[in-house]
């Protein structure tokens, strides 16, 4: 059974991603605080933190260099309101793995753990497949007919949303929310655009991603 631990200083926020992370099975301990983050890793052994950027007494990166200098191979998802690029560098170069932005969908985030747990673990992870289209979970990338695809960032995280999340459609304005980040507000058009490149270089016919008229789009699995 996996164990995390779970650092926000949001009371409601903690108590329901630990209820949510307890029903998935996890174990979970919980801080309220830098410090107590900082105590409790030092003392137990944990398989994701999953920890706000913005604590009462330090900032998230501080906590997560502070682990990783001390040879720590936990992997971290970070949860913040902010979005300016500076302060994803500087998470990242603190030593994270991941980094969601609030407000978010709880499923996201469960799925995120997931595949942070198994990838830190060094599981052989699943893959799944649309048409010639397949995810690699492990590496965390796609190939197409057996050839890896090389996508831009936002390319890739609108793939792997449709694929991750199959079978049912998804307008555009979901799609800004889940794969842009509620922190950002591009227009709509953006989806349609990237699509578009996706389109063409990896599904000219649209046969893997498809536009359902009036409801969005959607990617199935079962093909």
């Amino acid at each position: 059974m996996s164990k995390v631990l779970l650092v926000d200083d949001d009371k409601e926020l903690l108590a329901l991603l630990e209820e949510h992370l307890v029903a998935e099975s996890y174990l979970v301990d919980v801080a309220a605080s830098g410090q107590d983050a900082k105590t409790l890793l030092s003392v137990s052994d944990y398989d994701l933190c999953i920890l706000d950027y913005n604590l009462p007494d330090m900032l998230g990166p501080e906590i997560c260099r502070y682990y990783k200098s001390r040879g720590g191979q936990m992997p971290v998802l970070f949860l913040t309101g902010r979005n300016d690029l500076v302060d994803k560098v500087a998470g990242f170069q603190s030593g994270a793995d991941d980094y969601l932005c609030k407000p978010f969908h709880l499923q996201e985030l469960l799925l995120r753990a997931k595949v942070l747990i198994r990838r830190g673990a060094g599981a052989v992870q699943g893959m799944i497949q649309a048409g010639p289209i397949v995810l690699d979970l492990d590496k965390n990338c796609f190939y197409l007919n057996g050839t890896e695809i090389l996508l831009a960032p936002i390319e890739h995280r609108l793939l792997e949303y449709l694929i991750l999340h199959p079978n049912k459609s998804h307008s555009s304005e979901s799609l800004v929310h889940h794969v842009w980040g509620a922190c950002e507000e591009p227009d709509p058009q953006a989806v349609k655009q990237t699509v578009k490149r996706l389109r063409q270089k990896i599904d000219p016919k649209g046969m893997i991603i498809k536009n359902m008229r009036g409801f969005g789009y959607r990617v199935d699995t079962n093909v």
